[in-house]
């Protein structure tokens, strides 16, 4: 049976595979596609979204505007759990940055003044 036209199969299964790939590859400045369309975050929606799936599943993707509202707010609670995420590790990166900087400052400050680390 045939996928229906909005669901974008994995790779290798459709010919439409070619996009399921491009919404995992980085930004590509010499394509014809928009940064939206390659899945960069420029305050544009993507064309396509992916679909829940299990463990060791290929991902799916749907157009955004064949998405369901259940598809369309289970995405949302992704993208959401991600930004989480990222800004816990920036908030780790900059602790670290921050204790590790003013030790050295500190070390440098008293090897000016004579002192020994």
């Amino acid at each position: 049976m045939r996928p229906h036209k909005d669901v974008q199969q994995p790779m290798g299964l459709t010919t439409e595979a070619s996009d399921a790939q491009s919404m995992r590859a980085p930004f590509d400045p010499d394509s014809h596609e928009s940064r939206a369309d390659q899945g960069e975050l420029s305050g544009a929606l993507q064309t396509r979204y992916p679909l829940s799936r299990q463990p060791g599943e290929e991902p799916v993707y749907r157009r955004l505007d064949a998405l369901s509202e259940t598809e369309g707010y289970w995405n949302v609670e992704q993208l959401e759990k991600a930004g989480k995420a990222r800004l816990k590790h920036a908030d780790m990166l900059r602790a670290y940055l921050k204790a590790k900087f003013s030790r050295q400052q500190a070390g440098n400050d008293s090897t000016e003044h004579g002192a020994h680390p």
